[in-house]
């Protein structure tokens, strides 16, 4: 990713449209009938957004929220996300890593659902009487 976000500031000038930042959020909800909202936890992330400029002076804004304290993989990603939203060139470079973070995603999945039919309980014996 740092590889691909260097390749492409290469070709725009990047500027963060804010600080990018790293640390503990409160993830806030709504309650389902009032719509009061409600803190449900905290977990750290970092966010940040970025504008790349190109040669005649075109901006175009990206940004990035993860569940991860690392404010700079946070700004390599909206750089990234840049690119791909608004189609830009370096968009090849940035498809591949999309599809491999995919690829982790769907391996990880079949690892947990792996763990979970391992790890299910059968109550039907319970069940049975003598």
């Amino acid at each position: 990713m740092e590889i691909v976000a260097g390749e492409i500031a290469r070709i725009y000038s990047i500027s963060p449209l804010e600080l990018p930042e790293a640390g503990l959020y409160l993830l806030q909800l709504q309650e389902g009938i009032t719509g009061a909202p409600f803190y449900a936890g905290e977990f750290t992330g970092a966010r940040a957004s970025v504008r790349l400029t190109d040669s005649g002076g075109n901006p175009f804004d990206g940004a990035a929220i993860i569940t991860r304290d690392d404010a700079e993989l946070a700004e390599w990603i909206a750089i990234c996300d840049a690119v791909l939203r608004h189609r830009l060139p370096g968009e090849d470079q940035v498809q591949p890593l999309v599809r491999e973070g995919i690829e982790k995603r769907e391996q990880e999945q079949r690892v947990r659902h792996s763990i979970l039919g391992r790890t299910a309980v059968d109550f039907s014996l319970l069940e049975e009487t003598d």
